[in-house]
Protein backbone atom coordinates (compact mmCIF):
# COMPACT_ATOMS: atom_id res chain seq x y z
CA UNK A 1 0.00 0.00 0.00
CA UNK A 2 1.31 3.45 -0.87
CA UNK A 3 1.88 6.02 1.84
CA UNK A 4 1.41 9.77 1.54
CA UNK A 5 4.90 11.22 1.18
CA UNK A 6 5.52 14.39 3.14
CA UNK A 7 9.00 14.41 1.56
CA UNK A 8 7.55 14.51 -1.95
CA UNK A 9 4.99 17.10 -0.83
CA UNK A 10 7.80 19.36 0.40
CA UNK A 11 9.86 18.72 -2.75
CA UNK A 12 6.93 19.67 -5.01
CA UNK A 13 6.29 22.82 -2.97
CA UNK A 14 9.94 23.88 -3.21
CA UNK A 15 10.19 22.96 -6.91
CA UNK A 16 7.19 25.21 -7.56
CA UNK A 17 9.00 28.00 -5.69
CA UNK A 18 6.26 28.35 -3.07
CA UNK A 19 6.65 29.17 0.58
CA UNK A 20 4.30 27.28 2.87
CA UNK A 21 2.17 30.42 3.12
CA UNK A 22 2.01 30.82 -0.67
CA UNK A 23 1.00 27.17 -1.17
CA UNK A 24 -1.68 27.50 1.52
CA UNK A 25 -3.07 30.64 -0.12
CA UNK A 26 -3.14 29.11 -3.61
CA UNK A 27 -4.72 25.87 -2.35
CA UNK A 28 -7.23 27.64 -0.11
CA UNK A 29 -6.07 25.89 3.06
CA UNK A 30 -4.50 27.14 6.27
CA UNK A 31 -0.77 27.69 6.55
CA UNK A 32 -0.81 25.56 9.70
CA UNK A 33 -2.14 22.62 7.66
CA UNK A 34 0.76 22.89 5.22
CA UNK A 35 3.20 23.06 8.15
CA UNK A 36 1.61 20.06 9.87
CA UNK A 37 1.71 18.02 6.66
CA UNK A 38 5.41 18.76 6.16
CA UNK A 39 6.15 17.92 9.81
CA UNK A 40 4.23 14.65 9.58
CA UNK A 41 1.67 15.78 12.15
CA UNK A 42 -1.20 15.66 9.63
CA UNK A 43 -2.14 13.93 6.41
CA UNK A 44 -4.22 15.89 3.92
CA UNK A 45 -7.89 15.07 3.50
CA UNK A 46 -9.09 14.02 0.06
CA UNK A 47 -10.41 17.56 -0.51
CA UNK A 48 -7.06 19.15 0.46
CA UNK A 49 -5.12 16.58 -1.53
CA UNK A 50 -7.16 17.44 -4.62
CA UNK A 51 -6.37 21.14 -4.11
CA UNK A 52 -2.64 20.46 -3.74
CA UNK A 53 -2.60 18.30 -6.88
CA UNK A 54 -4.26 21.13 -8.79
CA UNK A 55 -1.81 23.75 -7.50
CA UNK A 56 1.24 21.56 -8.15
CA UNK A 57 -0.08 20.45 -11.54
CA UNK A 58 0.92 16.89 -10.72
CA UNK A 59 -0.62 13.43 -10.66
CA UNK A 60 -1.96 12.03 -7.39
CA UNK A 61 0.71 9.32 -7.48
CA UNK A 62 3.40 11.99 -7.29
CA UNK A 63 2.42 12.54 -3.64
CA UNK A 64 2.60 8.89 -2.63
CA UNK A 65 5.54 6.57 -2.15
CA UNK A 66 5.62 2.84 -1.53
CA UNK A 67 9.09 3.14 -0.01
CA UNK A 68 7.74 5.14 2.95
CA UNK A 69 5.27 2.42 3.89
CA UNK A 70 6.86 0.54 6.74
CA UNK A 71 6.38 -3.14 7.28
CA UNK A 72 7.47 -4.32 10.72
CA UNK A 73 8.74 -7.87 11.27
CA UNK A 74 5.93 -10.23 12.21
CA UNK A 75 7.83 -11.74 15.15
CA UNK A 76 7.72 -8.52 17.22
CA UNK A 77 5.45 -8.41 20.21
CA UNK A 78 2.45 -6.06 19.73
CA UNK A 79 3.84 -3.79 22.45
CA UNK A 80 7.18 -3.39 20.68
CA UNK A 81 5.49 -2.93 17.30
CA UNK A 82 3.36 -0.09 18.77
CA UNK A 83 6.46 1.48 20.34
CA UNK A 84 8.37 1.37 17.05
CA UNK A 85 5.40 2.76 15.12
CA UNK A 86 5.12 5.69 17.60
CA UNK A 87 8.84 6.37 17.08
CA UNK A 88 8.44 6.28 13.29
CA UNK A 89 5.38 8.53 13.39
CA UNK A 90 7.17 11.21 15.41
CA UNK A 91 10.70 10.94 13.99
CA UNK A 92 11.98 13.84 11.93
CA UNK A 93 12.74 13.13 8.28
CA UNK A 94 16.09 11.40 7.85
CA UNK A 95 18.27 10.19 5.02
CA UNK A 96 18.52 6.50 4.17
CA UNK A 97 22.06 6.50 5.57
CA UNK A 98 20.87 7.95 8.89
CA UNK A 99 18.04 5.40 9.01
CA UNK A 100 20.58 2.58 8.47
CA UNK A 101 22.75 3.94 11.29
CA UNK A 102 19.79 4.21 13.66
CA UNK A 103 18.81 0.65 12.78
CA UNK A 104 22.35 -0.58 13.42
CA UNK A 105 22.47 1.18 16.80
CA UNK A 106 19.12 -0.33 17.85
CA UNK A 107 20.22 -3.79 16.74
CA UNK A 108 23.55 -3.48 18.56
CA UNK A 109 21.83 -2.24 21.72
CA UNK A 110 19.40 -5.17 21.65
CA UNK A 111 22.17 -7.67 20.98
CA UNK A 112 24.30 -6.47 23.88
CA UNK A 113 21.65 -5.47 26.40
CA UNK A 114 20.50 -8.94 27.38
CA UNK A 115 16.95 -7.80 26.65
CA UNK A 116 14.13 -9.99 27.83
CA UNK A 117 13.01 -12.62 25.38
CA UNK A 118 9.72 -10.81 24.76
CA UNK A 119 11.60 -7.73 23.50
CA UNK A 120 9.95 -5.22 25.81
CA UNK A 121 10.65 -1.60 24.89
CA UNK A 122 12.22 0.72 27.43
CA UNK A 123 9.78 2.49 29.76
CA UNK A 124 8.25 5.71 28.44
CA UNK A 125 9.99 8.87 29.57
Amino acid sequence: MSAFSRKRFRELRKAAGFTGEELARRAGVSNSLVQKIEQGAATPSLASLTKFISVFGCEAGDLFDDSEAVSLPSDLSPEVARWIQRMLDTAPPMSEETARRVSAVLFAAKSTSGAASDDRPPPAA
